[in-house]
């Protein structure tokens, strides 16, 4: 029943919400296309034939069929397309040391550092005073309705495990603007991806302590795109009792086909913190929260692909501009 109520609002907030209507929507969230996907990639690798692979997903049409491959098919794709996915090869400069980026292609995730202050937290906190939100890890997942975020939940037993804001709230904050859009940034994720990345997802999510439990507090992959990174920003210190991220190491390898729950490694951080992580690698969230967890997530990759379509580009930067 759950299914079936999240898949009637994504129907009804792409309709409400969308600025950049596209066919593509309807095409992906049919099971019989992203099946027939699936089997066209899996026949197209059997004869090797990239070009024709890097020719769909150009248009951004062979992504829908991400979500049943094989972690080894999606890898094989996103390093053997030399047009779409591998452009600028060259190493870029970057004021980030070689350990991260090495970090980044042995383990699949790594630590950047400490980049925000306790005060930048705290302001960024404020930021979200009187902002609105929605009960649900995304908009279009929601019911739709705006809620408007009192400084005072933070003290009040409020049940949301989820709220989510859109970028444009998160982005008030110039230091945050500043960091996510550095030449060092972008060229140390351009160095790991081989493109030019953009952010096409720019999510806030304050979680409280709740009964509702969520899928992504089971250990999954994301399917956004055939290469995409996700960085992580702890505004609240964050360890196994208060909704901290945890990763499989080496996950995003297709050289490793099997994992234990065992071997998750948890990204403890003290606020401020910012963690770069491969799309790809297996992850979950915790439903264990210390009152609250205030946590960005911002996406690079290509604007077009699996998530964003599905998303209707509504927690992309870009939809506040149009």
């Amino acid at each position: 029943m759950k299914k079936i109520i999240v898949f009637y609002n994504i129907l009804r907030n792409y309709k409400k919400f969308t600025k950049k209507f596209t066919l593509r929507f309807y095409l992906f969230i049919n099971p019989f296309y992203c099946a027939f996907c699936y089997v066209l990639i899996k026949i197209l690798l059997i004869s090797k034939n990239f070009r024709l692979i890097n020719f769909f997903c150009e248009k951004n049409l062979l992504q829908a069929g991400l979500r049943y491959l094989s972690q080894k098919n999606r890898q094989e794709v996103g390093e053997n397309i030399n047009y779409y996915y591998n452009k600028n090869l060259k190493a870029l400069d970057t004021k980030y040391n070689d350990e991260i980026l090495t970090k980044l292609k042995e383990d699949g995730f790594s630590k950047i550092g400490k980049i925000f202050t306790d005060q930048d937290c705290e302001d960024f906190k404020n930021i979200l005073n009187g902002a609105d939100c929605y009960n649900s890890q995304t908009l279009i997942q929601s019911d739709g309705k705006k809620i408007k975020f009192e400084k005072n939940f933070f003290e009040e037993n409020v049940d949301y495990s989820y709220l989510y804001f859109p970028p444009n709230i998160s982005l008030k904050m110039e230091k945050l603007n500043n960091f996510l859009t550095s030449e060092s940034l972008i060229n140390l994720i351009q160095n790991y991806l081989h493109f030019k990345p953009i952010i096409y997802n720019l999510t806030t999510w304050v979680n409280f302590q709740s009964k509702e439990r969520h899928y992504v507090h089971r250990v999954h992959r994301d399917y956004d795109d055939f290469k995409f990174m996700t960085l992580i920003i702890y505004w609240t210190d964050t360890d196994k009792n208060n909704g901290v991220t945890e990763l499989i190491k080496g996950s995003h390898s297709s050289k490793k086909s099997s994992y234990d729950s065992s071997d998750l490694i948890a990204l403890n951080s003290t606020k401020g913190t910012v963690f770069l992580f491969d799309g790809t690698t297996l992850h979950k969230g915790n439903e264990k929260i210390n009152k609250y967890r205030i946590a960005t997530f911002v996406r690079f990759g290509k604007r077009e692909n699996y998530a964003s379509v599905l998303d209707g580009g509504i927690s992309d930067p870009l939809y506040y501009n149009y």
